[in-house]
Order: C-alpha cells, then sequence, then structure tokens
C-alpha cells in the first residue's frame, strides 16, 4: 500500500497498454507532454541510449496555434503546424529504429497521476488507468487556453462559434463579423491571420493599449480590417435559438454597457500551465507553474520540468527544446551517477 495515496500497488491494471518486449519493466525516463520540450526531450535521451515513454496527448502543443514563425533559427518562416509535424517526424525516426533505439511513443495518452513507489522511481498513471514505472520522469506538460468564465462561453464553445486557434478556424469564417477577445501578441495574431479571410475584424482589450512585439501592434494598427475597442470588459457571449455566436455583451472602464454583433469568437487572454495533475507533487508559483532551478531540476529528485509549464520568464519554442534537451540530458546524468540505466 502506498501510504501517500492509499493505492494499493499490487492491484491488477484496469486497462493496461503493454510496452514492446525490447523495453524494461521499469523505465529510465517517461516523458510527458508532445510539444517542443518534449519531443526534444525524446530525441535526446534515445540518442542517449535511454529506454524512453513519450506520453503524447495534443502532439505540438501551443505550436498548433501559432500562425506565424519566423524566428526559429535556420527557418526564415514557417507556421506552427508545419514545424510541430518536422518535430513529431523526427522523434517517429528514432521510434521506428529498435534495432538502435529504444523510445515508444503513446499517443493520445494523457498523465492523470504521479507517484514515487515504495521501491523507488515513479509511477505515471493515464486517464485510461494504464500505468508505467521509471526511474526518472521529464514533465513537459505545457498550457492550455485560459477562459473567461462568462455567460454563454461554455455553449459557444462546442461548435458554436467561439474558437481559440485561428490556425485551425480561420477558414471557417470567411466574408464573417469577427470578435477576438485579447490584445496581446496572440490576439494580436489571430486578427492579422483572419485578415486573410475576412475584412470585419474587432480586438476587445481590457487595457488602454495594444500589448506585445512592437512591429505586430504596428501591423495592427494599420490595418483597415482591424479596429480595436480599450478598456473594456466581455462580460457574456450571447447566441441564436441555433445555437450560434451572435455577439458579445461588454462594459466599458466608464461603466456603460454595450453589444458588439458577430458571428463568430475568437479567445486569446493567456494561458494555464496543464499541472493541476500534479496535485501538490512538485512546488509551484502563485500562477501553478512548476518551479525548476538552471538546471530544469524540480522540488522531487529524479524528476525534471522544461517548456510553458514552467516557471520561466519568456515563452518561446528556442527556451522549450533548449530545456527539453537539458531535461534529458539530466536524467541521464542521475541515472548514471545511480547505476540506474535499464
Amino acid at each position: 500500500m502506498n501510504p501517500s495515496t492509499g493505492k494499493d500497488w499490487n492491484r491488477k491494471k484496469v486497462c493496461r497498454v503493454s510496452l514492446p518486449p525490447h523495453m524494461p519493466k521499469v523505465l529510465d525516463t517517461i516523458i510527458i507532454g508532445a510539444g517542443p520540450a518534449g519531443m526534444t526531450a525524446a530525441v535526446y535521451a534515445a540518442r542517449r541510449g535511454m529506454s524512453t515513454l513519450l506520453l503524447s496527448g495534443k502532439t505540438g502543443g501551443q505550436l498548433q496555434w501559432s500562425t506565424d514563425i519566423q524566428n526559429w533559427t535556420g527557418t526564415v518562416r514557417s507556421t506552427g503546424p508545419v514545424l510541430a509535424g518536422q518535430m513529431m517526424c523526427h522523434v517517429e525516426i528514432y521510434a521506428m529504429d529498435r534495432a538502435q533505439y529504444r523510445l515508444v511513443v503513446q499517443n493520445e495518452s494523457y498523465a492523470e497521476q504521479i507517484a514515487e513507489k515504495p521501491d523507488g522511481g515513479y509511477r505515471i498513471t493515464t486517464r485510461t488507468g494504464d500505468r508505467f514505472d521509471a526511474h526518472t520522469v521529464i514533465i513537459t506538460c505545457g498550457k492550455r487556453p485560459r477562459m473567461l468564465g462568462i455567460i454563454g462561453e461554455k455553449e459557444a464553445q462546442k461548435g458554436a462559434g467561439l474558437s481559440f486557434s485561428a490556425t485551425s478556424d480561420a477558414p471557417l469564417y470567411r466574408s464573417k463579423k469577427v470578435v477576438v477577445i485579447g490584445g496581446g501578441n496572440s490576439g494580436m495574431e489571430v486578427a492579422l491571420q483572419l485578415t486573410k479571410v475576412t475584412n470585419e475584424i474587432t480586438i476587445i482589450t481590457n487595457i488602454s493599449t495594444l500589448k506585445g512585439v512592437d512591429c505586430v501592434q504596428e501591423q495592427v494598427r494599420r490595418h483597415e480590417a482591424i479596429s480595436v475597442i480599450y478598456d473594456a470588459l466581455v462580460e457574456e457571449i450571447y447566441l441564436s435559438d441555433r445555437p450560434w455566436v451572435r455577439g458579445v455583451r461588454y462594459k466599458t472602464k466608464d461603466g456603460e454597457t454595450y453589444e458588439l454583433p458577430c458571428e463568430g469568437i475568437f479567445e486569446s487572454i493567456g494561458m494555464t500551465p496543464n499541472t493541476a495533475w500534479l496535485s501538490g507533487f512538485l512546488m509551484t508559483d502563485d500562477q501553478n507553474q512548476i518551479i525548476i532551478n538552471r538546471d530544469c531540476e524540480t522540488s522531487q529528485s529524479g524528476v525534471f520540468a522544461g517548456g510553458d509549464c514552467c516557471d520561466n520568464v519568456y515563452k518561446q519554442v528556442a527556451i522549450a527544446t533548449g530545456q527539453g534537451a537539458i531535461c534529458a540530458l539530466r536524467a541521464h546524468d542521475y541515472l548514471t551517477e545511480r547505476g540506474l540505466l535499464a
């Protein structure tokens, strides 16, 4: 019995995904999350000869929502989905070469719990009840879009006109009137991408100015298809009987309430770390980001973390990939120093 969770370690698994024969029962490392940090960690771990399981929820993480990437060194311009696809292809090369590498990718597998094992190491339990054991864990679970928590939001999210990814959903709003909530970098990028399909875009932001990269702000201000409403809080999304988004209700700083008709809404108000499943297992900051040191070590020995789920000042693909590499290298050092390499 695990005293911290009350779970019986010897209880039969409800739903077990078996690892292939070339993998040990206790892995060298489990990587949780297949964004840039996780995929990079997988490549580095495989090349170090570590038995590795990559639990991949949605491949690419936030890259899948990025419309225009121009700061990935060596690639002048790309999109997030293209770059994410290239990274996963790189990972799969190692996963397919079983004769030389010990890397397994488990798609659509979300971690639900992490716990220390009585005999050392860690056990990861997934949402489907699968359980995997490893000497080390690398957490690169990223972030998800923050929600407003307003009237009509949940209903609108169910295929009724509320979106979070212009990369995926912009074509649905061709020639329609669209509202973008959020005046930061992500909101401005969404608005600019929407100009390819419609010429009626309104950004609503709760501050008195746009906030983000100067050149992007300038593009937004100059674009004829984009207008901006400042110092306003969106209080409700109202829908038609279909149901479908019919508009938003917002309040300005002087207390006045207005309605703005629209046929689509994109929320871009920031991100929330995907760390709730850790349930206090690791030290986090007041934003629920995992606290790490310069070597990507967490508050638990043998558990490393990198990417946007951590307390990094800057959230960038280049930083995430760098931390993914550090996580794998430090996990290898940890195993080597303790004679645990499988």
